[in-house]
C-alpha cells in the first residue's frame, strides 16, 4: 500500500479527524506549505481564512528550522505546541514531496 497515494492521504485523514471531535486540523503538506489533502473541520477553525495559508507556511517554517539541527541532536521525530485555544502536533518526513 502506498501512503502517498491520493486516496489513502485522504483516509489517513479522514480516520484521524473522527477519532475526536475535539481535532480541528487534519492535513498533509508539501515542503513549500501547499495543503494536498485534509484541511480543517468546518466550522470550527480559530483563524480566519485568509490565515490559513500563512499557518501551513509557518508550521513547515518551524520544521525545517528543526531539520537543520539534525546532525547535531538526531532526526524529528515529532512536535507539539500547546497554545492556551489548541495544541499542535506535527509529526516528521512524511511530507509528500
Amino acid at each position: 500500500m502506498n501512503i502517498r497515494s491520493a486516496s489513502n492521504l485522504k483516509d489517513i485523514c479522514n480516520t484521524i479527524m473522527n477519532m475526536d471531535p475535539r481535532v480541528r486540523f487534519v492535513g498533509v503538506l508539501t515542503k513549500d506549505a501547499e495543503l494536498i489533502e485534509g484541511g480543517m473541520r468546518k466550522d470550527v477553525s480559530l483563524l480566519s481564512s485568509d490565515k490559513d495559508d500563512l499557518f501551513y507556511l509557518r508550521i513547515i517554517s518551524h520544521l525545517n528550522e528543526l531539520k537543520d539541527l539534525a546532525n547535531t541532536l538526531g532526526d524529528l521525530d515529532y512536535v507539539l505546541i500547546k497554545m492556551a485555544s489548541f495544541i499542535i502536533s506535527t509529526i516528521r518526513n512524511y511530507m509528500v514531496e
